[in-house]
């Protein structure tokens, strides 16, 4: 009898499993119909964006073009004035204790000194603007080498501004990185991996808490000391360019209006903010209609609302997970391309292939959210290896701002076997590949 009953009981566990699936399938398809109803209301409402022809987008621009892009644009003067420079600098640094009178004649850089973007006068002020729009991790110590640079300039501390624009919007941005981007170690002049408090790629052994006697010689508080002089930029540098940048632009100034325009729509695309505000309210209606009981209290809709907005959650997650997966997929399709074409091609796991040259790692991997990249891979490169991977670069014509201690350069891409096979080539003709 007792076995009767056991069985039973796993028979009714199973049909309940059953119906848990079935019902969950029937809600992930209704929300997958849902998401191809929105895409059809956009496609045919009168308030749909404008046709997408963004040339920051199509071009890919790498993180320093954009620096190149917004010093250009703070260079910008009329009678000799930087006016867009000291629009820039009123709006979101007097607030923060910037005098206004120490403007004058600013140098304005772009990917000088490691500093991506740079606004300083000597013996006045310097701002420092780090460029995160592409997505590029915090290094090590990063901004606290920053300021040490500046220090080393001559510059006190209540004179050195720091500015952030992000990829996400995120006020919180500073609790959501390493704690170690603030510290400056004592072996801060030694290269990323080599400093003494290293952890891996990005962190440093204080990042885990974990105890050690060099730490105590670490200057932690830039934090505290550099926050008020401190501003992360998102949607209201947005709001800049287009309330107080471009009405200050002479409209016969045709280039740099467009310029800025197209700039401010690639901000908009970053942050998710290319619907206007026609739009989004075409869609609040459609999703009221379909998701909402009108009946219902305000207080049952804001939970339905919050259940509703989790579920989605959760199959954005699914949808990242297959994203990976076929990511993975395309780039062993690559890998099957280059078989018999590449000697000695190897692969340890999916989505993952590469040659070894010269000690260097070439090939293609997938980052598990952003994607399949190409790389060159080479734990402590040297200098004779660091010129072969610019060689090769230089000669395909390609350009990549993304590079690491351990990564020479990288990029995302789509066309993973093309470009690898423009490598191939170029090592053999450049002699360090045989025939």
């Amino acid at each position: 009898m007792s076995q009767i009953s056991d069985l039973s009981e796993f028979e009714s566990l199973l049909s309940l499993c059953e119906e848990y699936e079935f019902e969950n399938k029937k809600e992930t398809e209704s929300y997958l119909y849902l998401a191809d109803e929105v895409g059809k209301l956009i496609s045919e409402s009168e308030n749909k964006p404008l046709y997408d022809i963004n040339l920051l987008d199509l071009f890919n621009v790498t993180e320093p073009m954009t620096s190149t892009i917004i010093s250009l644009i703070l260079k910008y003067k009329i009678s000799g004035d930087y006016v867009l420079c000291r629009s820039f600098i009123k709006t979101f640094l007097e607030p923060r204790e910037f005098r206004m009178e120490w403007f004058e004649t600013p140098l304005i850089t772009a990917e000088k000194d490691r500093l991506d973007v740079c606004i300083q006068e000597p013996d006045k002020y310097a701002i420092i603007i780090e460029n995160k729009l592409k997505g590029a991790e915090f290094q090590r110590n990063q901004i606290a080498r920053y300021i040490e640079k500046m220090r080393k300039k001559g510059y006190n501390d209540d004179r050195i501004f720091i500015i952030v624009l992000p990829d996400r919007i995120d006020q919180q941005l500073f609790n959501h990185i390493n704690k170690s981007v603030w510290y400056l170690p004592n072996d801060w002049l030694s290269p990323n991996q080599e400093r003494a408090c290293a952890y891996d790629k990005l962190s440093c052994k204080c990042d885990l808490d974990l105890p050690f006697e060099f730490c105590n010689g670490c200057e932690k508080d830039l934090l505290e000391k550099f926050e008020h002089r401190t501003d992360i930029l998102d949607l209201n540098f947005i709001e800049w360019l287009e309330d107080k940048c471009i009405p200050k632009i002479p409209k016969r100034e045709i280039v740099l209006r467009s310029a800025v325009e197209q700039f401010v729509d690639f901000l908009k695309g970053i942050f998710n903010k290319r619907l206007n505000d026609k739009m989004i309210m075409e869609l609040e209606q459609f999703l009221r209609k379909k998701l909402l009981c009108e009946q219902k209290e305000p207080l049952e809709q804001w939970n339905l609302i919050k259940s509703k907005k989790k579920e989605i959650g959760d199959l954005l997650t699914g949808l990242t997970g297959l994203q990976s997966s076929v990511g993975k997929d395309l780039v062993d399709k690559w890998k099957e391309q280059l078989t018999g074409k590449w000697h000695n091609l190897r692969f340890k796991e999916k989505g993952t292939f590469y040659i070894e040259i010269l000690g260097i790692k070439c090939g293609c991997w997938c980052d598990n959210e952003q994607g399949p990249y190409w790389g060159f891979q080479c734990e402590n490169p040297n200098e004779e290896q660091k010129e072969f991977v610019e060689k090769i670069l230089e000669r395909v014509d390609v350009d990549s701002s993304k590079s690491t201690n351990t990564w020479i350069a990288w990029d995302y891409t789509l066309k993973g076997a093309e470009l690898c096979e423009t490598f191939y080539q170029a090592a053999k003709d450049l002699n360090y590949l045989p025939d």
